[in-house]
């Protein structure tokens, strides 16, 4: 497991690896495991190497055999073999050809572990299929239905990861997670994740739309800020006017997460699960900020944190841990 910890996981999660490295022991483990699993979900969902009707099968065939308990299935068969041949990701390629180990460490977990795992990657694995059905079996791009329907995706893709976050941190630490309600902490917890995903759905506007046709932005939103009815969605592309306007009123929203996100880092009692909880939501700041300071060119092209930002966010972290 160690190998799958360090190796794999530092290969593919990126600055969330930080966190996930300086939690305390008892849930180091389980997250680090839910993770992968999503991850490798998540990877799967997302590769235009395999149709999409097959990328659904292969979700519901990991929810049925972890969330089920169906060890009877089989989840690294041919779709596996064929995409770890089109991956161009190493690390993601690794973790797929690796998918049984982790499954038998998830096998071989606690109980009580395993049901928060089950519980939260069942609803990650509901979201990563809404996104195959939303956008992928239609011809063009699609823009979301609502408002709803985008603050739900937040939930189901994120907002879910901070319930996660609390209950088993709550489970393992006891007393020295926070001395705040536990319904108080979920709340905000929700509100940290989504606020993170609301980050990265303005952040990637440019490239999901671009690239694959995927725009978050509510079509109620696009017309009222001024996309013509039968206007093709790739030329908000070259409508910054448009999407300042679509995107304004969740950017407030967003601030207004992460704010609840800094609430919940300031009243968890663990100094290590303070670390690790302070960084994600000061790179999640870091780049908003940057978004907003960008112009047009330079939003397109992807705004993206530097490592320098990124140690000294790690530096605040620190701080934040240490003093509160």
């Amino acid at each position: 497991m160690s190998e799958l910890r360090k190796e794999i996981l530092a290969g593919v999660s990126r600055s969330f690896y930080l966190s996930l490295n300086v939690l305390p022991e008892p849930v180091r483990a389980p997250f680090s495991l839910a993770y992968l699993l999503a991850r490798a979900a998540d990877t799967v969902a997302d590769t235009d190497a395999v149709p999409p009707r097959e990328r659904l099968q292969f979700l519901q065939r990991m929810h049925d055999r972890v969330c089920e308990g169906r060890e009877d299935i089989a989840l690294t068969g041919d779709l596996c073999t064929a995409l770890t041949d089109k991956l161009d990701h190493p690390k993601e390629r690794l973790l797929l050809e690796r998918l049984d180990q982790c499954l038998a460490w998830f096998d071989g977990s606690p109980e009580d572990e395993k049901a928060e795992i089950k519980r939260v990657l069942e609803i990650i694995l509901r979201g990563q299929s809404l996104d195959v059905e939303r956008f992928e079996l239609t011809d063009g791009a699609s823009a979301l239905p609502d408002a709803e329907t985008l603050d739900e995706y937040t939930y189901l893709v994120a907002g879910c990861v901070g319930e996660f976050w609390t209950n088993l941190s709550a489970m393992k630490l006891g007393d020295k997670f926070t001395a705040e309600p536990l319904p108080v902490m979920l709340e905000r917890a929700r509100r940290y994740g989504k606020g993170l995903q609301l980050v990265n759905v303005i952040r990637d506007f440019p490239k999901d739309l671009r690239e694959r046709g995927r725009c978050y932005w509510p079509l109620p939103e696009l017309h009222a800020a001024g996309l013509e009815n039968g206007a093709p969605l790739e030329s908000l592309l070259d409508s910054p006017e448009i999407v300042e306007r679509v995107s304004a009123p969740w950017k407030k929203l967003c601030r207004e997460h992460l704010a609840e996100a800094m609430d919940y880092v300031h009243d968890v009692k663990n100094r290590r699960t303070r670390l690790a909880t302070a960084l994600p939501v000061l790179l999640a700041y870091k780049t908003l900020d940057a978004i907003e300071a960008a112009d047009w060119p330079t939003y397109l092209l992807g705004v993206k944190v530097n490592r320098k930002s990124v140690r000294r966010e790690l530096l605040r972290s620190a701080r934040i841990a240490l003093f509160r």
